[in-house]
């Protein structure tokens, strides 16, 4: 406001900072998106009841949607799960790393049990699965054996 900068210098500088935070939103708007879904569908759709979170032991809603999403209501949480497959509750049964209770994830003729948690965010030593259709189970072989 005191004119001891040039005007190419301030333009410069603001292109600068908006460029930043354009390529900061279109990195994370994957995260907003799934967010607003879970958040912004009707109550008929807004997914059943379906397993219990580890963290807060509170249930995760499932939300059938592409790919299909469990949310944590008192969190805002969402774990997105494998397309392609079919998810159901497996007896109950928890993680031992995480609590989570576990999901079976079953694809044509092959089924395994998948923790919602470790999926999503792997433990450290665990590389991240693919995004997409799971053929194989997404943990590797330091996941305890379920």
């Amino acid at each position: 406001a005191k004119g001891k900068i040039s005007k190419q210098a301030v333009m410069r500088k603001s292109l600068q900072e908006f460029v930043s935070k354009f390529k900061h939103f279109v990195t994370e708007i994957e995260k907003m998106d799934a967010l607003f879904e879970a958040s912004f569908t009707n109550a008929e759709s807004s997914g059943k009841i379906y397993t219990r979170c580890g963290k807060t032991m509170r249930y995760l809603k499932l939300i059938n949607s592409r790919p299909p999403k469990l949310y944590n209501p008192l969190t805002e949480e969402i774990y997105v799960m494998p397309l392609g497959g079919a998810i159901k509750q497996y007896k109950s049964l928890t993680c031992p790393i995480c609590n989570f209770e576990l999901s079976l994830y079953s694809l044509g003729h092959k089924s395994f049990p998948l923790c919602p948690n470790c999926y999503c965010n792997p433990p450290e030593g665990m590389s991240e699965p693919e995004k997409g259709v799971c053929t194989t189970c997404p943990m590797d072989d330091t996941h305890p054996i379920i």
